[in-house]
C-alpha cells in the first residue's frame, strides 16, 4: 500500500561533510569529542553506507595517518552524492510530500538557503544556543521571520543543559509567540563526559506544564525511559514524540525496550506519534525505514497517522 509521507527529520543528500564529520568522531575523536558509545551503538552504519568497515578505517588511520583518512572518506563519499533535484524526484517516488530538516553542521543560514529553494518540500530547523541569553531570542526571531525556518530544535547534549534549564525558557516563550513548534532531544546520551540523563523525559514534563500552548516534539524515542515518555505523551495534550534516528522496526524487537511504546501508539496516542527518519545518520535507506513502518503490527489508520496525518497536525497544516 502506498501512502503519503511526511518525514519530521529528513536528512538531505549525503556528502563528505556528513560522513567525514561522523566517521572522524568514531575514528579520530578523543576526549570530549569521542563518540565511542555511538560507534558501538550504530556499529559503523555510516562507514558501511560508503563501502567501508570501521576496522578498515581504523587501519588507514594507524598506517597512513589522519590526513589520508580524511582524503579517503571524502573521495569515497563523493561517489554517493546526488543532486537536490534528483533527491526531490526520489521523494516523489516514495510518496514523501515534505520533510523537516537541517544541514549536518547545524548551520541555520545554510539550512535556510536550501529550504528557500524548495519551499513546498522542506521546512527548516533553527538550532539556537540558549546560553546566549537575549541574543538567542533575537536569533530565533530572525531565523523565523527573516530566514523562513519553521521550528526550534534544542538538543541537550549539544547545548550542555537539560530542556528544563531556565536559560531555555525565553526561547520557549518566543517560539510560542512566533507560533512555531519546538523539537527536543529526549533520549539517553552515550557521550561519557556528559551526564547520561540530560535528555530524560522528566525535563520535558516541566516545560510542557509551563508552556501548555507550545507544541513540543520529543525526539529520538525516549529510550531507556519508555514508560516515562509514554506517560508524558498521554499526560500532555501539547506533547508529541518520534523515534528520529531509531529504526521503527525496533518497536517489534523483543528486549529492545520499546514494547510498551508499540502498544501505546495504537491504543493511547495514535494521533501523536510521527515518522522521523534521520536516514543518512543511520546509514539506512529512507525507503527501507518507510517500509518498516508499514510492516508494524498496527492498524492501517494508525500507520497513516504516523507517516502523514500526525505531522500535519503537529505543524497545524490541516
Amino acid at each position: 500500500m502506498s501512502r503519503k509521507v511526511i518525514d519530521l527529520y529528513l536528512d538531505l543528500p549525503t556528502g563528505d561533510d556528513l560522513y567525514l564529520n561522523r566517521l572522524s568522531q568514531y575514528c579520530l575523536g578523543t576526549g570530549p569529542k569521542a563518540r565511542d558509545g555511538y560507534r558501538r551503538f550504530f556499529q559503523g552504519a555510516e562507514a558501511k553506507a560508503i563501502g567501508f568497515t570501521l576496522d578498515e578505517l581504523d587501519k588507514i588511520v594507524a598506517e597512513q595517518g589522519e590526513d589520508e583518512f580524511k582524503r579517503v572518506v571524502t573521495e569515497r563519499a563523493k561517489q554517493y552524492n546526488i543532486t537536490m533535484d534528483r533527491f526531490m524526484e526520489q521523494l516523489d517516488e516514495l510518496g514523501v510530500e515534505w520533510g523537516f530538516t537541517g544541514t549536518h553542521d547545524r548551520n541555520n543560514l545554510r539550512t535556510a538557503e536550501i529550504v528557500s529553494k524548495y519551499p513546498t518540500r522542506l521546512k527548516g530547523a533553527a538550532y539556537i544556543d540558549p546560553s546566549k541569553g537575549m541574543a538567542a531570542v533575537r536569533e530565533l526571531e530572525y531565523c523565523v521571520k527573516e530566514l523562513g525556518l519553521s521550528a526550534l530544535y534544542l538538543s541537550p547534549i549539544r547545548i550542555g543543559m537539560p530542556a528544563n534549564d531556565k536559560r531555555c525558557y525565553p526561547l520557549y516563550a518566543k517560539a510560542e509567540e512566533l507560533g512555531i513548534p519546538v523539537f527536543i532531544y529526549t533520549n539517553m546520551n552515550l557521550i561519557i563526559p556528559l551526564p547520561y540523563d540530560l535528555g530524560h523525559p522528566r525535563c520535558i514534563d516541566e516545560v510542557a506544564c509551563h508552556f501548555p500552548d507550545l507544541k513540543i516534539m520529543a525526539t529520538v524515542g525516549g529510550w531507556p525511559w519508555i514508560p516515562d515518555i509514554v506517560g508524558l505523551v498521554m499526560r500532555h495534550r501539547n506533547l508529541y514524540m518520534n523515534m528520529e534516528i531509531m529504526d521503527p522496526k525496533k518497536l517489534t524487537v523483543p528486549g529492545s525496550g520499546f514494547e510498551m511504546l508499540l502498544y501505546a501508539i495504537e491504543h493511547n496516542f495514535p494521533d501523536k506519534f510521527t515518522f522521523a527518519s534521520d536516514w543518512a545518520m543511520m546509514g539506512v535507506p529512507l525507503a527501507t525505514l518507510i517500509r518498516h513502518v508499514e510492516n508494524l503490527p498496527l492498524s492501517d489508520k494508525t500507520k497513516e497517522n504516523i507517516l502523514y496525518n500526525n505531522a500535519k497536525r503537529f505543524f497545524e497544516l490541516d
